[in-house]
């Protein structure tokens, strides 16, 4: 029998408190997510979702929480501990932060190529893999385009791409689809679900009809 592979994102008591905070941003999550899955993060401005993704994805130390028995807490992606191997754990992780950082200064191919090389994408790859992600990301004409002569909704796109690049097994896009207009959003709802289920995805939002389509 084939053993079966592990969650792409395995999350147990999870508990999180900044410091002088009077309580806690998140309280006790337990959730897993299987390889292929899309999972949805809903909740108000506010609500934890940023500070959960940030903490899976190795950007926010894990804390144990006093009181609770040691080894409770624990937080995996694809079987890595990220406590214990932040690095490998955020190998296998594609992340499309709330606010995107972006070098407006480059054209769209200079920016992916610079990301493609500090994710360890190989030289004789590199042009490949940057022509891939644009193609599922509809950018594959904007490719000379400097950045900052972009549309918010076409940043957004190489946000997205930059987290597609390497073929991460886990792609996790906080908020995608904030300060768009509305034909934006279609543009965006459209890419993501343009990218088949090989990967599994964790977006958030605090709109309910963004986590319903």
């Amino acid at each position: 029998m084939t053993p079966r592979p592990p969650a792409s994102l395995e999350i147990a008591a999870l508990s999180h408190r900044y410091r002088g905070a009077p309580g806690y941003a998140l309280d006790d999550v337990s959730f897993a997510v299987r390889p292929g899955e899309r999972l949805g993060l809903l909740g108000p401005n506010g609500a934890g979702k940023s500070t959960l993704m940030r903490l899976f994805c190795g950007y926010l130390a894990i804390q144990a929480r006093p009181g609770r028995p040691p080894g409770e807490t624990k937080v995996a992606v694809g079987g890595v501990d990220v406590a214990r191997d932040s690095l490998r754990a955020r190998q296998q992780i594609g992340y499309l932060p709330e606010l995107v950082p972006l070098y407006t200064e480059l054209r769209v191919r200079e920016h992916l190529g610079f990301r493609a090389r500090l994710k360890g994408v190989g030289r004789r790859q590199r042009d490949a893999e940057i022509m891939r992600v644009c193609e599922l990301t509809g950018l594959a004409s904007m490719l000379e385009t400097p950045i900052q002569q972009l549309s918010r909704g076409y940043r957004q796109r190489v946000g997205i791409a930059d987290a597609l690049l390497g073929a991460p097994p886990l792609l996790v896009l906080d908020e995608p689809t904030v300060g768009l207009d509305p034909n934006q959003v279609l543009d965006i709802r459209g890419v993501l679900k343009g990218l088949g289920g090989a990967q599994t995805l964790i977006f958030s939002s605090h709109i309910l009809a963004e986590v319903e389509a």
